[in-house]
């Protein structure tokens, strides 16, 4: 995984993929980050605590249970 910094980028993903509109608090904080192809997003041993919005590629997404 690969943080984001440039900001104008994210801003850019974000008014691009209408992100925003999801929220309705001003001024909220978004951050990016790039995945490699097989690397996993969350895992079960670290509870996902943001929301993730994928804005190029493709996701699996798998449930583990008991």
């Amino acid at each position: 995984m690969q943080e984001i910094l440039d900001e104008m980028l994210v801003r850019q993903w974000v008014e691009s993929e209408d992100i925003s509109r999801y929220f309705d608090t001003p001024d909220l904080p978004f951050h990016a980050r790039q995945y490699e192809k097989g690397e996993l997003l969350v895992s079960p041993d670290s509870p996902l605590t943001e929301i993730l919005f994928v804005v190029r590629g493709i996701v699996q997404i798998y449930n583990l249970s008991k």
